[in-house]
């Protein structure tokens, strides 16, 4: 959209080699209107706010002959990026001194002298914001400038965003707005008043066509799933409401903690719905109307409560070894019924790199400076024993996109006639095909600038995930001795608030895999804890199992010394020239001294002739003549 607004704006301007995109960028922002009635007024949704092109014209028409075409700054603020963002319950229960870095960037055409006589000073302004101290100005030279912010959230309103920046004016061109700002944004999270119940109430919702409700809430500890309810007082026919939950997780990436769900409403009728939370983090959920819908939407008796049974481990690795397994289960801040249900539903194996190659991309993989891009191809080998859903991944790389330290990647897979199956790269979720036994190749492509950083990646490890074609159930035991009696299965039991439980799995059959399972392999499924009162249905929370089957080693078969060489070469690879020089030696050991003397005579004349095979047949044949003639002698 930027580009196509700074399209609009150049193409009536006279002097476009003039403008830098800096110059732009500042026209821009300095020039938009605030959207206060968007999202509670806050600019979460509607970040600088309404675009005007008639008004960032008249302003580059103005300003351009006074703005520092060559120069543009960087602002880093202490070791994250460029704003300042609090949403955790501990970040907005204390105060922060924060370091901020502010730096010119010039272009390549600027002149050295003009660089080391830089200086500017710049009037720090933050309306609206008695809970944020900053210096009232800074100087800024050719190598930058560093000061500190004094930020204190602690009396900000709970349950709301509060967003502010802290703009820098050039006080030679003033009226030309703020040449860079920094963002500060604290949201304050909602906490449960009620310890033993832990439930948030949001009471009365109005959704209209245009806004967005956001609410952060403090997930209590021993909590992992959450529960919205709410009741629809007012909608049009088929109206539709979008909810969606987020969590921010050092670390992770956001498709990991967030939920989304769609509903289609009536009057009068209630709704729920279960999703999963992290403990003791902050959750942020929006309510909004669907875009296609029509009218206002009002909600009553909107809450949602926090429910939690905590599996001790969190993630169940489990090898063959271990006939049974204990797992350790803590309740949350309420009694819950627990109900455990643990299926195994697919085996990945690891794969070995086979071959490697790194060599340079083409002409066209350069970079603007001429820099050369190089790629690794490496080859994997695996083969399908029954029909089945594969998802190749290769951990490394997988679950990172643009914060990955590597240009890019992609891997591509062949059948044995080297004909295409289908390609993927990052988050191995979202690329799955169904392969027919056989044979199959693996190419991985990495890409980067560096060849060090390729040659250590040539050992790199992928797998490859088969769906099975039934999930393995695994059977759950209330005690130990439980599971070697083929006693009574556990089913299902109350806890109480806080209480712990021991419960115990028994190692399933494992039979008819869709690969072979090769050493490093492992079943993966899921735990889920308890199911939904209302629906009956699983809850969503999942907790990943691991079971590792440890598969015996086949034995590597002894090699035997014979005088025969090329033992094992079937007859059809042999030449007629072979064949007739092979059939000369068995003749020469099997007929009289004199038949065997002219033999070795002409095999050993002939220049494609083994000398030594011929040689070493020859003396075992003169051994067993001569063995035979003292025999004969001692016997008469």
């Amino acid at each position: 959209l930027k580009k196509c607004f700074s399209a609009c704006i150049l193409s009536g301007l006279s002097n476009r080699a003039a403008i830098s995109p800096t110059m732009v960028k500042l026209a821009i922002e300095n020039t938009a209107k605030p959207l206060e009635d968007i999202d509670d007024g806050c600019k979460l949704a509607s970040g600088r706010g309404l675009l005007r092109v008639t008004e960032a014209f008249d302003y580059l028409k103005r300003f351009a002959s006074k703005l520092e075409r060559h120069v543009h700054y960087t602002v880093k603020v202490g070791d994250s990026g460029r704003g300042i963002y609090f949403r955790e319950l501990a970040e907005v229960e204390q105060v922060h001194l924060i370091t901020v870095n502010v730096k010119p960037v010039f272009s390549e055409k600027t002149d050295a002298t003009a660089m080391a006589s830089f200086n500017k000073v710049f009037m720090m302004r933050c309306l609206g914001a008695d809970w944020i101290n900053a210096p009232a100005s800074i100087d800024v030279a050719y190598s930058g400038k560093s000061f500190k912010i004094r930020i204190d959230p602690r009396n900000l309103q709970a349950g709301h965003v509060h967003h502010t920046e802290l703009l820098a004016f050039d006080l030679s061109i003033y009226d030309a707005g703020p040449m860079f700002s920094i963002p500060i944004t604290v949201a304050v999270p909602l906490q449960c008043m009620e310890s033993t119940l832990p439930t948030v109430n949001f009471q009365r919702i109005l959704l209209s066509p245009t806004l967005c409700r956001r609410r952060f809430v403090h997930v209590p500890k021993d909590c992992n799933w959450a529960v919205l309810s709410f009741r629809v007082e007012k909608c049009d026919p088929l109206a539709q409401m979008v909810f969606h939950s987020v969590q921010k997780v050092p670390h992770q990436s956001f498709h990991l903690n967030e939920d989304h769900k769609q509903f289609s409403l009536s009057p009068g009728i209630e709704y729920t719905h279960e999703f999963p939370v992290v403990q003791d983090r902050t959750v942020e959920i929006c309510l909004a109307k669907y875009w296609a819908s029509s009218g206002e939407v009002v909600l009553e008796n909107c809450t949602i409560s926090f429910h939690g049974i905590v599996p001790i481990p969190s993630v169940i690795s489990w090898e063959k070894c271990s006939p049974v397994y204990k797992l350790m289960v803590k309740c949350g801040p309420r009694s819950e019924r627990f109900q455990p249900i643990m299926n195994l539903k697919s085996i990945t194996v690891p794969l070995k790199p086979v071959k490697h190659e790194l060599r340079p991309m083409g002409p066209r993989d350069l970079f603007y400076d001429g820099k050369q891009i190089y790629q690794l191809l490496i080859t994997y080998k695996f083969e399908i024993d029954k029909s089945c859903i594969v998802t190749p991944n290769v951990p490394l790389l997988s679950e990172h996109l643009y914060e990955s330290d590597y240009c890019g990647y992609i891997w591509s897979i062949y059948d044995i006639n080297n004909a295409y199956m289908f390609s993927g790269g990052s988050y191995p979720d979202r690329f799955s095909t169904k392969l027919e036994e056989g044979e199959y190749s693996m190419i991985l492509q990495i890409r980067h600038y560096c060849k060090d950083a390729l040659e250590q990646a040539k050992g790199t490890l992928a797998t490859v995930n088969c769906k099975l074609a039934t999930p393995i159930a695994v059977d759950s035991y209330e005690n130990w001795p439980s599971s070697f009696k083929n006693a009574e299965k556990f089913t299902s039991c109350l806890l109480q608030r806080g209480e712990m439980k021991a419960i115990y799995f028994a190692f399933p059959t494992i039979e008819n895999l869709p690969i072979h399972a090769s050493a490093g392999s492992f079943l993966c499924g899921h735990l889920v804890m308890s199911r939904c009162e209302l629906t009956k249905t699983a809850l969503p929370v999942m907790f990943d199992v691991k079971l590792y089957v440890q598969m015996d080693m086949p034995k590597k078969k002894k090699k035997s010394f014979t005088l025969v060489p090329d033992v094992d070469r079937k007859i059809s690879s042999f030449s007629v020239e072979e064949l007739i020089h092979r059939y000369k030696v068995w003749l020469m050991a099997r007929r009289g001294l004199t038949t065997s003397n002219m033999l070795y005579s002409e095999l050993i004349e002939q220049e494609s002739s083994d000398a030594v095979y011929c040689t070493l047949t020859r003396l075992i044949y003169l051994m067993k003549y001569v063995c035979c003639v003292v025999l004969f002698c001692l016997i008469f």
